[in-house]
């Protein structure tokens, strides 16, 4: 409703993004869905928290509601629990995806060293299931060397608040859902399994080996234009 490339037909990105710069803001702080699959969900609910008041004020004093669609974005920031879900995910996209992505993608990466920063980040899930205190308060390291991007949207996720309870219970149940299903397909990189310690011949042999799908993604967006 309100991102730059929304529904054509009934968002209105033009008038939130003028509101926003009345509010010295000169960027809408989300993105669009095509190109940005592997961390879309989280980069955006950190986004939609941390306007949660703007968009608020936008409708309420601003714009209106003048179609369904923005009713519905205008109830949803009324919720706690959506607000709690968003502020949950934007935790996680602060300090485990976005990380992550960066790590797999930095040239200075190669594939062999990815079953350490694996394993490290399953141990720190194995911990968050049980008490995410520390993804709520911002200490939380996913694993070593992890490179978290402070701004004003960290600076909003991390800011108690009335919601810091159900965001805690909220992350908890984020991290023991990441760890089960990280378990289960890093296998072959965790402790046992056939990749966890590589040989020198063997890390030598896979340095070229792309640590992403990023090439073969972009060759099927474009077959699919």
């Amino acid at each position: 409703a309100l991102e730059a490339h929304c529904n054509e037909q009934s968002g209105n990105h033009r008038q939130f993004k003028a509101y926003l710069q009345t509010r010295g803001m000169s960027t809408v702080p989300l993105a669009r869905f095509v190109g940005n699959r592997f961390n879309i969900l989280f980069f955006n609910a950190g986004g939609v928290f941390f306007l949660r008041n703007h968009i608020v004020e936008f409708y309420d004093s601003v714009f209106g509601t003048p179609n369904r669609l923005h009713v519905a974005v205008r109830a949803d920031v009324g919720v706690a629990g959506y607000l709690a879900a968003c502020r949950a995910l934007g935790i996680v996209g602060k300090l485990i995806t976005a990380p992550l992505w960066r790590k797999l993608a930095s040239p200075l990466t190669a594939i062999g060293d990815m079953s350490a920063v694996y394993e490290a980040l399953c141990t720190a899930l194995d911990r968050w299931q049980d008490d995410a205190t520390e993804l709520l308060d911002g200490s939380g390291v996913a694993f070593p060397g992890a490179a978290v991007t402070v701004d004003s949207i960290h600076q909003e996720l991390f800011r108690s608040c009335e919601l810091d309870d159900l965001t805690l219970v909220l992350l908890q149940l984020i991290s023991s859902a990441f760890v089960k299903y990280s378990r289960r397909l890093l296998v072959d990189h965790l402790p046992g399994g056939r990749y966890h310690t590589l040989s020198p011949e063997t890390r030598q042999v896979t340095s070229s080996v792309a640590t992403t799908n990023v090439v073969s993604e972009r060759a099927f967006a474009q077959l699919d234009r």
